[in-house]
């Protein structure tokens, strides 16, 4: 049985030894050759890499593929909840203003006459 470890910049995604160790050795490079010492987070020029280099050639594998696959749905049904969550919050305040608008609209049209 084979040990994955999560990507080093994309945590969910599991990849086998040799990917990992590729992705790692990478950040380490890019990282070591930043000219921003006090830079946090990964160089740009890794996430450059990852996503023009890296990503498309893990995709190759089914195994990645069906991993990206998963997290896409998973991202899909995350935006469906905070949609909801979002509606549920402003959808009443939207029909207070409608209300207000059509109320004030007839109220203005009665002091124009």
């Amino acid at each position: 049985m084979r040990v994955a470890k999560c990507h080093p910049q994309l945590g969910f995604l599991r990849l086998e030894a040799r990917d990992y160790s590729r992705s790692l050795d990478h950040l380490l490079r890019f990282r070591d050759s930043d000219d921003d010492p006090t830079r946090t987070g990964p160089a740009p020029a890794y996430i450059t890499w990852m996503w023009s280099e890296e990503l498309p050639a893990l995709l190759r594998k089914q195994s990645y593929r069906d991993q990206m696959a998963e997290h896409c749905a998973e991202l899909a049904r995350k935006s469906e909840a905070i949609s909801d969550d979002i509606q549920s919050l402003v959808g009443s305040r939207l029909e207070e203003q409608a209300d207000a608008d059509q109320l004030r609209a007839q109220l203005t049209a009665l002091l124009d006459e």
